[in-house]
């Protein structure tokens, strides 16, 4: 069987989009202030895998997107955060819109993670995203804060350009931390061993759930109990481990059809299932639906 390498896409220097301006490796700015729509080059593409992470205001008007082979519509006064992975298409907008836009590069996202004393794990929000609202003096006081970094950005004499953009990046991931209580981690003691415990078994989520679909595979690996896994699990995250797997499991099924177009039967190889029935079965115990509903 052929073994699967995941592709990475900088879909935002790829597609023929023009940041409003950026700092290569390390973070890009997008908007529609002067009447153009960068994102535009994405309209009616097939769907992409993301490998940063994305931040998306919308001050006016809607737009809708794709996001893990879910329809999403952004109105106004509406934020979106996609974290890496995420399986991406941009479907429409009104002709009001108008939005700002910050993508993180992953160094980043961890360097302004750290800025503010929390752990990023990467296995912990692979494909996961979020919509929600932010009350108006809120969104008044990130467009200003996105207009001082591109003000800044757009020096290209001064030197420290990312650590001034990091000052303005901690505030917004705080107001995301806190507006999404996105895993449960963040309000937990980041120095416990149970904390500890969770984060390995991210990692080792993330490197083995193509092939490994047991509790107890992970567990072991870790040294600990099945049900003490589980626990840690649910203290942390308000999800099981047997749940995060096939989350997991799925979202990287998903992935395969939007992104490589790969069929039943070679998702159900990659995954490592006896067959394309049973790879059926598991995907519609988790979702609800067979996966030729994609």
């Amino acid at each position: 069987m052929e073994n699967h390498s995941e592709r990475k896409v900088d879909v935002f220097t790829t597609k023929g989009m023009v940041p409003t301006c950026k700092l290569d490796g390390q973070i890009l700015l997008f908007d529609n202030f002067s009447g153009v729509n960068p994102l535009l080059p994405l309209d009616g593409t097939e769907p992409v895998k993301l490998w940063q992470m994305t931040i998306f205001f919308v001050e006016e008007g809607k737009c809708a997107f794709s996001i893990n082979n879910e329809n999403i519509i952004l109105k106004q006064g509406q934020m979106l955060v996609t974290h890496e992975e995420c399986v991406l298409s941009f479907r429409d907008a009104t002709e009001d819109i108008k939005y700002f836009m910050f993508v993180l590069y992953p160094k980043t996202v961890y360097d302004t993670f750290a800025d503010i004393h929390l752990n990023y794990n990467k296995s912990q929000f692979c494909y996961s995203y979020n919509v929600g609202d932010v009350k108006k003096q809120d969104m008044e006081y990130f467009h200003e804060m996105y207009e001082a970094t591109k003000t800044d950005m757009m020096r290209p004499a001064y030197k420290y350009q990312i650590n001034y953009a990091r000052c303005f990046l901690n505030v917004i991931l705080t107001y995301i931390i806190n507006q999404f209580h996105q895993n449960a981690d963040m309000q937990a003691d980041p120095s416990s061993r149970q904390y500890d415990m969770f984060c390995r078994f991210m990692e080792e989520l993330n490197k083995h759930a193509d092939k490994e679909r047991s509790v107890q595979f992970y567990a072991s690996l870790l040294g600990i109990t099945s049900k003490y896994l589980s626990y840690v699990c649910l203290q942390y995250s308000r999800r099981n481990a047997s749940t995060w797997i096939d989350e997991y499991v799925v979202a990287k099924a998903r992935a395969l059809q939007n992104v490589h177009h790969y069929s039943i039967k070679r998702i159900s190889q990659e995954l490592n299932f006896i067959s394309p029935s049973s790879f059926t079965r598991f995907f519609k115990r988790v979702t609800g639906n067979p996966p030729t509903k994609w």
